[in-house]
């Protein structure tokens, strides 16, 4: 095989203007997606851009691009158009088509679609990760691919769609729009119409499957983020962000006096946290909250920090509150990390969780840091900032919200 890499870009976005040249930490997106496209070592990485803004973003980061039109429907139609200029002689017969909103892409993740070609029987290849959420098994935005299996990590795909499928108990998978062509594929792709499976789902691989082409699924750990929303490119912004104290997080308490009742940080005290090395404040608060939250938010941005806001609504059961928040501290895996709550017993019920099923503290002593946590050195000060009402700490440690 002789694979090029292609990552088509478009500079017009409804939802996240202007979204290939978003800034994740000093590098437009397209560059950070081209970047995990070359450390994956397939073949040469070429961006086939709608704009010379784009081409140009990349240039400077010593890749390379292309610029194609800008009224292609689809990025499939983008790399057909980029791939016909960029290799006349028709020299490579691969083709792996890395959509150009992946920043958090894995370089495995491009691997593993580019050995799938190496079958001469599979006409296009893709990638499916199994669902670990239970809310994103009825989420027609998260497309569920289904397939007989070849192996342990392997699938031929039978059908793409956004239903819960198949049915009854067991594992679903989640499809990942990262394609692997063969050349001639990806040619009589572009040119076959719509079809009519295609157009009521949504999804331009029932196209293929319409056709009669064949396409493998190779699984994979993790799904990438897909950067579609300003929410997405925070969460791309906390996934990419340079390791920082591998202690992982630090408390208010260190920096000396106490919080204000409101539970708001002063911008010393936002200073303090700053200098100490962290990157992230993350807030466990109250949707009545929010409406101090902008002024939070921007007072941490100012100070080159990024900020995220979890509201944590009583009203609920707790669920997702937890898998939002872990969702949150994986991302943040190896950063410096400050978060701070409203004391509560929703609050100390699922750090309690935290410690004991995610970090795998034993029970006991998860239970007996949970008791503390709210007292001047206890050991939950490691971890959670003190901001409100720090003198009453019993009463909103209730054992009933304890799993």
């Amino acid at each position: 095989m002789f694979p090029l890499v292609l990552i088509p870009a478009r500079l017009a976005s409804t939802r996240l203007p202007r979204k290939p040249l978003a800034d994740i930490h000093g590098a437009p997106m397209i560059v950070h997606v081209w970047r995990r496209a070359m450390e994956a070592d397939v073949g040469e990485v070429v961006v086939a851009a709608d704009d010379a803004s784009i081409a140009d973003a990349v240039v400077a980061a010593g890749g390379r691009a292309v610029l194609t039109r800008a009224d292609h429907a689809s990025g499939s139609d983008r790399i057909a158009e980029a791939l016909a200029r960029l290799d006349p002689d028709r020299r490579h017969d691969v083709i792996v088509n890395v959509q150009g909103d992946l920043p958090t892409i894995e370089p495995k993740a491009v691997r593993a679609a580019a050995a799938l070609l190496a079958d001469e029987a599979v006409a296009i290849s893709t990638l499916a990760t199994p669902i670990r959420r239970d809310e994103e098994r009825d989420d027609p935005n998260v497309v569920k691919a289904i397939g007989t299996r070849l192996g342990e990590r392997r699938l031929r795909a039978l059908y793409f769609t956004r239903a819960t499928a198949p049915w009854g108990p067991g594992e679903l998978l989640h499809h990942i729009g990262l394609y692997g062509y063969r050349r001639e594929a990806l040619e009589r792709f572009v040119a076959l119409p719509p079809s009519p499976l295609e157009l009521r789902e949504r999804l331009e691989q029932l196209r293929a499957l319409e056709a009669g082409m064949r396409i493998d699924i190779a699984l994979v750990d993790v799904a990438p983020l897909g950067v579609d929303t300003t929410e997405d490119l925070a969460r791309a912004r906390l996934r990419l962000a340079p390791s920082g104290d591998p202690s992982g997080v630090l408390n208010w308490r260190r920096l000396g006096p106490a919080l204000t009742t409101s539970g708001q940080p002063s911008e010393a005290q936002l200073a303090a946290i700053r200098d100490l090395g962290v990157t992230h404040v993350v807030n466990l608060g109250l949707h009545s909250h929010e409406k101090a939250l902008p002024n939070e938010a921007a007072s941490v941005a100012a100070l080159g920090m990024s900020y995220i806001h979890i509201p944590v609504d009583f009203a609920d059961p707790p669920q997702a509150d937890f898998a939002r928040f872990c969702e949150v501290m994986a991302a943040l895996q190896g950063a410096t990390v400050h978060v701070h709550c409203i004391l509560n017993a929703r609050v100390s019920a699922f750090l309690y969780r935290y410690r004991r099923d995610v970090l795998g503290v034993d029970a006991a002593e998860a239970r007996a840091e949970m008791e503390t946590v709210w007292r001047p050195g206890g050991a939950w000060a490691r971890f959670v900032g003190d901001v409100a009402r720090a003198d009453e700490p019993h009463r909103y440690a209730n054992r009933d919200y304890v799993p």
